[in-house]
This record gives C-alpha cells, sequence and structure tokens, in this order.
C-alpha cells in the first residue's frame, strides 16, 4: 500500500505585494487579509501537517517492519521524508513571510501616524 499524504500551502505569499506603497485603504486591507486569513490559514496548514507527518511516521514504521524489501521500505521512507520536510518548510517560509508583510504594514502605520502627531503638535504650538 503506497500512502501519500499533500501538505497545502493555503497562505497567501505573492512576492508582488510591496508594502508601504500602495493607498491608506490598499494597506488596511492587504493588513485584514494577513490577519483574517493568510496567517491564520498558514498556521492550520502547519498544524493539519503536523497531523499528517504523524501519519506518515506510522505508516512508514509500520511498512518497514512489514516489508520483505528493507531496502526499498527504507528509500520510500526517504522519499516520504524528503516530500514532507520540504513541504512544512515552504509551508514555514510562506508564513514567515506573512508577518513580516504584517510587519512591514503596521511599521507603515506607525510612521504615518506618528507624521500626523508631529503635525497635529506643530499646528497646536504655533496657535
Amino acid at each position: 500500500m503506497a500512502m501519500w499524504t499533500t501538505f497545502t500551502n493555503s497562505g497567501t505569499s505573492d512576492p508582488s505585494r510591496e508594502s508601504g506603497l500602495g493607498s491608506d485603504s490598499d494597506n488596511m486591507a492587504e493588513l485584514a487579509q494577513l490577519l483574517q486569513a493568510d496567517i491564520p490559514e498558514g498556521r492550520n496548514s502547519l498544524s493539519d501537517s503536523h497531523v499528517n507527518l504523524e501519519r506518515v511516521a506510522e505508516y512508514c514504521e509500520g511498512n518497514y517492519f512489514q516489508a520483505e524489501n528493507k531496502r526499498l521500505a527504507l528509500e520510500e521512507t526517504k522519499n516520504y521524508t524528503t516530500q514532507s520536510l520540504a513541504s512544512v518548510a515552504y509551508q514555514i517560509n510562506t508564513l514567515a513571510y506573512n508577518f513580516l508583510q504584517l510587519l512591514d504594514l503596521q511599521t507603515v502605520q506607525l510612521s504615518e501616524m506618528d507624521s500626523q502627531i508631529n503635525h497635529i503638535a506643530q499646528v497646536i504650538f504655533f496657535i
């Protein structure tokens, strides 16, 4: 019995997104997308991968002990391991990218708020 588990990436990883270059409403929409969808989906994907990795490990262990050809079973296990680790690494990379996007957007917001506060302070100072 061959077992294949797919680890999906639900989070959005769009390198064309350039934080801070869009309008305020674009940045707010992107921030909301990251907070409400991309980051939670990425975390859920990693959680699902954890469960799937346990299943793959159980299958590989059982397959190895029952296999007549241990070398073939070991090669199959290596292939599953390589695929699974690559998938999890990709998911972690995507989630990290989304967190960095979130931090960039928040930095832009804080910078804009700082500028507005300084402007208000100057207006009040000259009154």
